[in-house]
């Protein structure tokens, strides 16, 4: 069930230069774990000098958030990887970062869904990460 507490408040499919390829789904089931990442992008020539100092060399950084849904049953289930079939989306998510709502593209990692119980109809869960497609570059 969607709503106030949701931290993804809107996923639109589209393609890798961001065209909109179908209708905008508001109504996100809430993720029972939302975890975001900052992941540094590194130049190609960073690493390791003679005198064992890491060079970094950030160059941009990229957001990974890894979603989960717990027991969701078989609808609930076939709604989310549904929602989630696209390539690339445009999501709507809160940024743990900056504090506020972000709109950027996302890639869609691979899903898993384990089963709990058919004759249940539930799944152990729903997981998968979206990566963002293309990093901030850090200028400084």
């Amino acid at each position: 069930m969607a709503g106030l507490y949701d931290p993804i408040k809107a996923i639109t499919p589209v393609d890798i230069d961001g065209n909109v390829l179908g209708p905008t789904i508001t109504e996100v089931p809430v993720p029972s774990s939302y975890d975001y990442t900052r992941i540094d992008i590194s130049a190609p020539d960073a690493g390791n000098t003679e005198d064992m100092k890491t060079h970094k060399m950030r160059q941009g950084q990229k957001v990974r958030i890894d979603l989960v849904w717990a027991y969701p049953n078989i609808q609930i289930a076939s709604q989310i990887l549904k929602m989630f079939n696209s390539e690339y989306a445009k999501i709507n998510y809160l940024d743990a970062q900056e504090g506020v709502w972000q709109d950027r593209i996302f890639y869609i990692g691979d899903r898993k869904a384990p089963l709990y119980n058919s004759a249940n109809g539930k799944w152990t869960s729903i997981s998968f990460p979206i990566i963002q497609q293309t990093p901030d570059l850090i200028t400084s």
